[in-house]
């Protein structure tokens, strides 16, 4: 029963992303304030150094967006990479926000009526 409960589990969490649809814009937000927008069809590096000394390195290519480099502590940041709409990068320590949209992202994840 334990196992059944837990394959539910699983399948719940892992359906959902395989149908969300790639993003095409990735927003970068630094501190709460729009930094840029990219296009995820052109690699790019993006350097971030504020003031109070952190580093970030943003890396977008093939499509996908990542932290490349990061001066927090822990670098959980650093872990993964993003492409498909609502998936999102987080660096808290240096307030860095990098969100994934589509064209046809409407920035809701539902609508009732």
């Amino acid at each position: 029963m334990l196992i059944f409960v837990l394959l539910i589990a699983a399948t719940a969490c892992i359906i959902p992303g395989l149908f969300r649809k790639g993003g095409s814009t990735a927003y970068l937000y630094v501190k709460g304030e729009l930094y840029g927008t990219y296009d995820l069809s052109e690699d790019r590096d993006i350097h971030l150094e504020s003031p109070d000394g952190t580093v970030n390195d943003i890396r977008i290519e093939n499509g996908t967006a990542f932290m490349k480099y990061a001066t927090c502590p822990e670098k959980l940041c650093m872990n993964g990479r993003i492409s498909r709409n609502g998936e999102s990068i987080c660096c808290a320590p240096s307030g860095v926000l990098m969100l994934i949209r589509g064209e046809d992202d409407t920035g809701y994840d539902a609508i009732t009526k």
